[in-house]
C-alpha cells in the first residue's frame, strides 16, 4: 500500500516537474522570440534612419556650398565696391542683383529627420548605445539651432528691413553674419551626420 502511494506521489511529482518546466520553457521561448523580433525591429528602423541621414548630408551638402558663394560674393562686394554697392538700393535689390549674377537662389535647408523621430516614438534610444544616442542627441540640438538661424535669414529677405534703403549696408552686414552662423552649425551637423553614418554603417 505504502509502495502505490510512492509511485502515486512520484508520479505526481513527475508530471508537476513536466508542467512547469514545459510552462517555464514556453515562457523562455516566448521571451526569446520577442527579443529576437525586438532586435530585427531596431536594426530595421536605424536602417531606414541611416538612409535618411545620408540624404539630409547630400542635401546638406549642396545646401552649405550655395550659401557659402553668396556669403562670400556679398563679401567681396563689400571689399571692392564699398558705399557704391548700396548708393539708392535695398538689401532687397542688393540681394536680387546677386542672385541674378549667381544664377540660383539662396537656399535654405529643409531636410527633416522624420525617421529619427518615429524611432524615438518607438523607445529605441533605450535600445541603443550611450554613444550613439549622444550623437542623435548632438544632430536634434544642431537642427534646432539651424532652424532658428534660418528664420533670423528669412527676417532679413521677407521682413520690412529687407526694403530700407538708409540701412541697406548695415542690414547687409547682418545678414553676413547671420548666414556665416547658420554654415558653421551646418557644418558641425554635417560632422555629426558623417559620425552617425559611420557608427550605423559598423553595425550592420
Amino acid at each position: 500500500m505504502s509502495k502505490n502511494r510512492n509511485n502515486v506521489s512520484v508520479r505526481l511529482l513527475l508530471e508537476i516537474f513536466s508542467i512547469v518546466f514545459s510552462v517555464l520553457l514556453a515562457l523562455s521561448l516566448n521571451e526569446w522570440r520577442q527579443n529576437y523580433n525586438r532586435k530585427h525591429q531596431v536594426a530595421r528602423i536605424l536602417n531606414i534612419v541611416k538612409d535618411e541621414i545620408k540624404n539630409n548630408s547630400e542635401n546638406l551638402k549642396q545646401v552649405v556650398n550655395n550659401q557659402t558663394i553668396y556669403r562670400d560674393s556679398l563679401v567681396s562686394k563689400l571689399k571692392h565696391n564699398g558705399e557704391a554697392l548700396f548708393k539708392g538700393k535695398s538689401f532687397s535689390k542688393v540681394l536680387f542683383a546677386l542672385q541674378n549674377e549667381i544664377g540660383e537662389k539662396l537656399q535654405i535647408n529643409t531636410s527633416l529627420s522624420a525617421a529619427w523621430a518615429t524611432a524615438k516614438a518607438l523607445g529605441i534610444v533605450g535600445e541603443i548605445d550611450a554613444t550613439l544616442a549622444l550623437r542623435f542627441a548632438e544632430m536634434e540640438q544642431l537642427n534646432g539651432l539651424a532652424q532658428e538661424q534660418s528664420n533670423n535669414l528669412s527676417q532679413f529677405v521677407l521682413g520690412l528691413m529687407a526694403f530700407d534703403e538708409q540701412n541697406s549696408k548695415h542690414i547687409t552686414m547682418a545678414f553676413i553674419n547671420s548666414l556665416d552662423n547658420l554654415i558653421n552649425i551646418e557644418q558641425q551637423l554635417l560632422d555629426i551626420y558623417a559620425q552617425l553614418e559611420s557608427s550605423l554603417n559598423e553595425k550592420n
